[in-house]
């Protein structure tokens, strides 16, 4: 279940990234991509995706011509660094799993290999949460409340 919400929220960060960029991309690289996100330290369901909300409600948000420039700059500069980083994750983690399942390797003798992995999903964090809040100062209260909503975020109780 939790896996899924993590393709979804994965999903959403792509496809804004592209949309933000105006490429267009194989549905396979997609896929890939997608899964790719799911490396990704906080689930979207608690540290939400917003840019395909952004980008897809661009009409009704009344997104101005430099809000749109501001997104799409935001979408150059981290959608690059945020892929690389989870396909690194993404190869750590099978290492990790290859060398438990098919070695035996233990917590002792994997420790370097964990601490590198955890370093990078604190990396991927932060950079997720900076531009969050790059997004945040770029769309007025009303546009960040309404991407939100269309993300599905809710306030935990």
């Amino acid at each position: 279940m939790a896996s899924r919400t993590i393709r979804k929220g994965a999903r959403a960060l792509l496809m804004g990234s592209v949309l933000a960029l105006g490429a267009v991309t194989a549905a396979p690289a997609h896929a890939r991509d997608a899964a790719l996100h799911d490396h990704a330290l906080v689930l979207g369901e608690h540290l939400p995706h917003l840019m395909i909300h952004v980008m897809r409600l661009d009409s009704e948000l009344g997104l101005s011509d430099a809000q749109r420039q501001g997104l799409r700059a935001l979408a150059l500069e981290v959608q690059p660094r945020m892929h690389a980083s989870f396909e690194k994750a993404e190869h750590m983690e099978r290492d990790i799993g290859q060398a438990v399942v098919e070695q035996g390797a233990t917590t002792a003798v994997l420790a370097p290999k964990l601490d590198e992995l955890q370093h990078l999903k604190r990396e991927l964090t932060e950079l997720q949460i900076d531009a969050l809040l790059r997004m945040r100062g770029v769309l007025n209260e009303a546009q960040y409340r309404r991407a939100l909503e269309d993300a599905g975020w809710h306030k935990p109780e």
